[in-house]
C-alpha cells in the first residue's frame, strides 16, 4: 500500500493501478473539502485503499449501471474522487468514465463507501461535485 498524498503540490490527485484496469487511474480529492489542505491519516488511507481494493465490486457495479443507458459503449475508468470530508463516518467516492457513445461527456457517478450504493449518476461531472 503505497502512501495516499493529495495536496496543492500534487494538483490534489496521484495515480494508482487498479487490477481491472489496463491504465493508470487518478485519484483525487476535491479541493473545495477541508480536508484536501490536511494530511491524510493512516486511518483514512486505510479507509480509502478497502474502497480501491474492493474495486471488482463497485467497478462491475458501476459498468452495470452504465451498460443500462448505453448498453454497447465501451467503458473506461478514468477516476476516483474524494467526495466527502475523511472525518466522516461514510464516505462518498465519485467515479468518472470514458464512455465510447458519449466521449464529450462520459459518465460519473456517486458510491457509498460502507454499502457500495450508488448515489447519484449521470454525466461524468456527477462524479466531480459533491
Amino acid at each position: 500500500m503505497k502512501p495516499i498524498i493529495l495536496n496543492e503540490s500534487n494538483e490534489f490527485e496521484m495515480s494508482i493501478d487498479i487490477p481491472q484496469e489496463e491504465n493508470e487511474i487518478f485519484l483525487s480529492i476535491s479541493d473545495d473539502l477541508e480536508s484536501a489542505y490536511q494530511e491524510i491519516s493512516k486511518e483514512n488511507q486505510l479507509r480509502i485503499w478497502n474502497f480501491i481494493e474492493r474495486s471488482d465490486n463497485w467497478l462491475a457495479l458501476a459498468k452495470a449501471r452504465i451498460k443500462v443507458e448505453l448498453p454497447s459503449a465501451e467503458v473506461q475508468l478514468l477516476r476516483i474522487n474524494i467526495l466527502s470530508e475523511l472525518d466522516e463516518e461514510d464516505l462518498v467516492f465519485g467515479i468518472q468514465f470514458w464512455v465510447s457513445e458519449d466521449r464529450e461527456h462520459g459518465r460519473g457517478m456517486k458510491i457509498r463507501h460502507s454499502d457500495l450504493f450508488i448515489i447519484d449518476y449521470g454525466i461524468a461531472d456527477v462524479a466531480l461535485f459533491n
